[in-house]
């Protein structure tokens, strides 16, 4: 019995621990780790502005946003990553959320949009620790940008980052000039290398922290938003300083008035233009697979476990239901009988349980003379109305005999009255 159940436990243990690792878990754990931004969405919702989130998987119309802000966790948004990774991988990871790059263009073209730039590795996600291993190469970030902008003359390159926390004001736009930012290790453009076609928004004087690019669109001049320190807006940063206090003033300068509900797109996400006609949903495996992500995985997981126990129980170790026969029904009342007497010397009543047997013997030979239903008092009395007619002496001495065993007999007379009345029915079994 141990081995099956030690069987089943292990097999429970395993899947439940694949389902954390592979069950689509890992999304949502980085939007809520140190590098994810659930908390800006609470945090602008805390302050009375709309936020409209989305993972991916929907369309959100144009007519209902001011803005969308786009965190990036991919470093090379027109290549793959490796789908199958070890833990030291996973740790390396420079892109934990792949990006479309057409995604990405298709946003900034339809809604103003702001694009934090990565900054961290996967293992800044999974260890919380900030440190010079768990930062993105610049090389890496640069190449994102240039992806992002092409055709311009040259990529723009960011300042060396020092390994240590920064703390500067920042210059800038009304409500963003002079808050007190803290950023560690920080990831700032180098003025010197903007192109022509992009312009400072706000900074420290190190370098720049915000810049809007030009691109034109069917003729139409659209801008998009560069944030090169994610640590601004995220969750790690939105503790630090006044990072929480920038944060709000950045938004509110990008919405420019514009109330309607903020887009945070935590991964790019198409946008429906308001002169495009309206698209009908495409249902696709991926709203039936959001049944089976993280958590409602280890959900599925723990109710196929209790299944498997339960069939295992019902169908291997009790067997399958069986239909009691008269015999069964014969045992049980000989069972209940059992426990009744047993439960009668526990207390002491021995003139009790005594007279319980005697109306069982009795009942007994009543169904034995006159069928199933005697079982009864009137079925007793039946019975010694019968034995009359054939013995009538020995009916009476019988009767005499279990009358003298109540519960007020002594257990010193019980054995003798007993064996006396034993005898009797006997003698009545044998004269039937």
């Amino acid at each position: 019995m141990r081995n099956p159940l030690v069987l089943i436990g292990g097999i429970a243990a395993a899947v439940i621990l694949l389902l954390v690792f592979f069950g689509g878990g890992d999304d949502r754990r980085l939007d809520t780790s140190v590098m994810g931004t659930d908390g800006l969405g609470n945090w602008l919702r805390a302050n009375q502005i709309e936020v409209n989130r989305s993972s991916g998987r929907s369309t959100a119309p144009r007519e209902d946003l001011s803005i969308a802000l786009l965190p990036l966790y991919d470093t090379n948004i027109f290549g793959l990553s490796a789908s199958q990774q070890t833990d030291g991988q996973r740790m390396a990871d420079t892109s934990p959320r792949e990006a479309t790059g057409r995604v990405i263009e298709q946003m900034q073209h339809t809604l103003p949009t702001l694009v934090m730039l990565p900054k961290w590795r996967n293992g800044f996600a999974l260890t919380g620790i900030a440190h010079e291993q768990t930062q993105i190469p610049r090389s890496e970030v640069e190449r994102v940008t240039g992806q992002m902008m092409p055709g311009r003359a040259m990529h723009i390159a960011l300042l060396p980052a020092e390994n240590r926390m920064f703390s500067g004001r920042l210059e800038g736009p009304a409500g963003l000039r002079g808050r007190q930012i803290a950023l560690f290790r920080p990831q700032i453009f180098d003025r010197s290398t903007l192109p022509e076609t992009c312009i400072e928004q706000a900074g420290v004087p190190e370098g720049a922290l915000l810049i809007s690019c030009r691109h034109e669109v069917r003729a139409e001049q659209k801008w998009g938003h560069f944030l090169s320190d994610p640590d601004l807006m995220n969750n790690h940063g939105l503790r630090l300083a006044d990072n929480a206090g920038a944060a709000l003033a950045l938004v509110a300068w990008l919405r420019d008035g514009d109330t309607r509900a903020v887009l945070l797109a935590q991964a790019p996400v198409r946008i429906e233009s308001g002169d495009a006609p309206a698209q009908p949903h495409q249902r696709t495996n991926e709203d039936l697979a959001r049944f089976f992500t993280w958590p409602l995985s280890a959900l599925w997981a723990m109710a196929g476990v209790v299944l498997a126990l339960a069939l295992w129980r019902g169908a291997r170790r009790f067997g399958p239901v069986r239909q009691a026969g008269p015999e069964g029904l014969d045992r049980s009342r000989r069972a209940a009988i059992a426990a009744k007497a047993r439960l009668l010397r526990l207390s002491g009543a021995d003139g009790r349980m005594a007279s319980e047997h005697v109306r069982a013997h009795l009942a007994d030979l009543a169904v034995q003379a006159l069928g199933p239903g005697a079982g009864n008092d009137p079925g007793i009395a039946r019975w010694f109305a019968l034995l009359t007619r054939r013995n009538q002496a020995l009916a009476t001495e019988i009767r005499a005999a279990a009358d003298r065993i109540t519960p007020q007999t002594s257990p010193a007379e019980l054995p003798r009255l007993i064996e006396t009345f034993h005898a009797l029915t006997r003698k009545a079994s044998d004269a039937a």
